[in-house]
């Protein structure tokens, strides 16, 4: 089988999508050790799942600007310095335009809402715990989204 994937796709499509593989198994036990053997939580939050992908091999932009809350920033630090504990020469790029976040909102009584939402979008509501009004130009000062991504992020959390 692989054989004929290679003669129709080319060895190199094969080799790519046989990395593909790789990094998704890799990064399973990455997340998995980085779950045993580091505190993963800041303040109740917590990265529920994580892939390091090899660089070339996926179709991958560049990263999206983006300042995330300071909970985030700091749970990507400490995964940062548990990858850099395993691998010295290896640098990670955080490509925030494809995450998502969960998120448990305090602003009603009832329980049980569960928003999921883009990173970007993540990132605008919780400057709410700051104060209750923001302007578009400083949710786009404090948040240094492009302005396409948050006024796509901002359109979809305004529509009923």
């Amino acid at each position: 089988m692989l054989s004929k994937l290679k003669m129709e796709l080319g060895i190199n499509a094969v080799n790519k999508m046989t990395q593909m593989f790789k990094d998704m198994k890799f990064s399973k036990e990455m997340h998995s050790d980085f779950d045993k053997n580091a505190n993963n939580r800041v303040n109740g939050v917590e990265m529920s799942t994580i892939q390091v992908l090899t660089n070339g091999n996926w179709p991958i932009d560049e990263p999206t600007p983006c300042i995330i809350p300071p909970v985030m920033k700091e749970l990507t630090v400490k995964f940062e310095r548990f990858y850099n504990s395993k691998f010295n020469n290896r640098k990670l790029m955080w490509l925030s335009q494809f995450g998502t976040v969960e998120m448990s909102p305090l602003f009603t009584t009832r329980k049980g809402y569960q928003l999921i939402v883009n990173v970007f979008q993540a990132t605008v509501l919780n400057l709410f715990n700051e104060k209750d009004s923001y302007t578009y130009q400083e949710l786009s000062e404090k948040t240094q989204v492009p302005k396409a991504r948050l006024d796509a992020g901002l359109i979809m959390m305004c529509k009923p």
